[in-house]
């Protein structure tokens, strides 16, 4: 019969205890990693939301031979950029015939507070006419 040295008893416990501790941060670790990656990924797609947008005036402007937008479609390109970006606006400046600079301004959800303040996002892409 086997019998057990009373000073080892309860090792066996101590070492199942440990490891849990050992896996359970292991798990955490991977929840922390998933939530930077899913933050990321909305970074990105605001980004590329922007990106999108304000290609889309550039490209007006190149189409309009260098000339601005008119009030009407400014208007409804930052429509676009509001259903687009989360407290999204655009501005578009410059000199018919010669440049115009397209910035889109937009709050990450993570930094959004109720009333559309917080740290924002920037945009800004500039046009040359030759």
């Amino acid at each position: 019969m086997l019998t057990m040295n009373p000073r080892q008893c309860g090792l066996s416990l101590i070492d199942v205890l440990v490891a849990i501790v050992l896996f359970s941060i292991g798990v955490l670790g991977l929840v922390a990693l998933q939530a930077s990656s899913t933050q990321n990924s909305v970074s990105a797609e605001s980004r590329n939301s922007a990106a999108l947008l304000a290609d889309e005036m550039a490209a007006y402007f190149v189409g309009n031979n260098g000339g601005l937008p008119s009030s009407t479609t400014q208007t409804a390109w930052n429509n676009r950029i509001s259903a687009a970006l989360p407290c999204g606006t655009g501005t578009i400046a410059g000199t018919s015939g010669a440049d115009m600079t397209v910035t889109i301004t937009w709050i990450p959800p993570a930094q959004q507070t109720s009333n559309c303040t917080g740290s924002s996002d920037k945009y800004v892409t500039h046009v040359w006419w030759p």
